[in-house]
């Protein structure tokens, strides 16, 4: 019996640790520790066709980071950005 709970927690910590680093690649990286950890692979499909929720820079689609004001693939200016909600650009 001690086995088979081990077996089974392993298995969810494997799911979660999965899904958090396809999570991470899509901006979603808590969602994907949930959905791993609660579906294993069936979350793990959850969050890879869930949106993208890391910022784009509007000129070029380009991933930058959340705190960026300049895009680093083709320069255009990002314009000021609300802390909470990186993910909102301005539109230019």
């Amino acid at each position: 019996m001690e086995s088979e709970a081990f077996v089974l927690l392993l298995g969810a910590l494997v799911g979660a640790l999965v899904g958090r680093m396809i999570g991470a690649r899509r901006g979603r990286e808590r969602a994907g520790t949930w959905w791993g950890l609660l579906l294993g692979p069936l979350g793990w499909l959850i969050v890879a066709a869930g949106p993208d929720l890391r910022p784009k820079c509007p000129a070029c689609r380009g991933p930058v980071e959340p705190d960026a004001t300049r895009c680093r693939g083709c320069g255009e200016d990002l314009g000021e950005v609300d802390p909470a909600r990186p993910w909102l650009r301005p539109s230019t």
